[in-house]
């Protein structure tokens, strides 16, 4: 087990440097309050110069709201306590209507985006998809659609027979403004063959990303704690996405690397599911 110097480590995160997978393995380490106290640090230091120099007193957020359109799928993740089938009694569909009310209410509560996901229902034609974005773009300007899963995009360009560019790009088009980074999971495949067999590798969900950056759409990503990976797995996962990101000149919103217990920290609602069994945490 190799320990590196604290005091070098701690001067290399507060300058913002990228660390190395040995660094975020120290990292995962320490104290959650240290490194509690290392990342506020971080941030002052990043945010000073903001909002006319009080960067490190101002902390923003925005009010968005979960919007799942139907809870039926075809992927029956063993972790998951979300899905249905087409022949279980309490399987739905939310109508267009149905949505409205809840942009309504969240509008209503200053809201200005949405996270809208759903399972890999296998008939749900694509002009449904397409309607249903432009329909919250017309009726509802003010709000950003961060919406459907990378492997919601594999399951729409399998079904609909379509390349993923394409359908990404009809979505963008239609009103999608960035894509949430659920069913990342874990990207470890030794582990998502287990948990979720039925869903797209950690290959597949690193295209999704690519192509929608490519396109100049903004992501996320999101981690599940509790998955049974262990520590040197979950810092290559960590560093895995950020690698694909980083070699695509992405926007994703994968921050200095930083624990599974770090990520414990962030609010799980930025943009994780709230959908599993296991605790999610957003890696922002």
């Amino acid at each position: 087990m190799v320990f590196l110097n604290r005091d070098a480590l701690t001067e290399k995160v507060l300058a913002g440097e990228r660390i190395s997978t040995n660094e975020g393995l120290e990292l995962y380490r320490w104290p959650l309050e240290e490194l509690g106290i290392l990342a506020t640090a971080r941030r002052d230091l990043a945010k000073a110069k903001s909002y006319n120099a009080r960067g490190s007193e101002i902390v923003t957020y925005i009010v968005d709201r979960n919007i799942n359109y139907t809870n039926i799928c075809n992927v029956y993740c063993k972790f998951c306590a979300f899905y249905r089938t087409e022949k279980d009694e309490d399987h739905y569909v939310l109508s267009f209507e149905q949505i409205d009310q809840k942009l309504d209410e969240l509008s209503a509560a200053g809201g200005v985006q949405i996270l809208m996901q759903g399972g890999h229902h296998p008939k749900l034609p694509f002009q449904w998809y397409v309607d249903l974005l432009h329909h919250i773009r017309e009726r509802y300007p003010h709000i950003n659609i961060h919406g459907f899963s990378p492997p919601e995009f594999q399951h729409f360009a399998e079904t609909f027979r379509m390349s993923l560019r394409e359908v990404i790009s009809e979505f963008k088009n239609a009103g999608l403004g960035s894509i949430p980074g659920g069913g990342g999971e874990i990207l470890v495949d030794r582990v998502r063959k287990k948990i979720s067999p039925l869903k797209i590798n950690s290959d597949q969900w690193l295209e999704v990303m690519q192509v929608a950056h490519e396109l100049g759409l903004r992501s996320s990503a999101t981690m599940m704690i509790g998955a049974r990976v262990s520590a040197p797995a979950t810092v290559r996962r960590r560093g895995g996405a950020r690698l694909g990101a980083r070699s695509r000149r992405s926007h994703t919103a994968i921050g200095p690397s930083r624990s599974a217990r770090a990520a414990r920290a962030v609010s799980a609602t930025a943009s994780g599911c709230c959908r599993s069994k296991a605790s999610c945490a957003a890696v922002a």
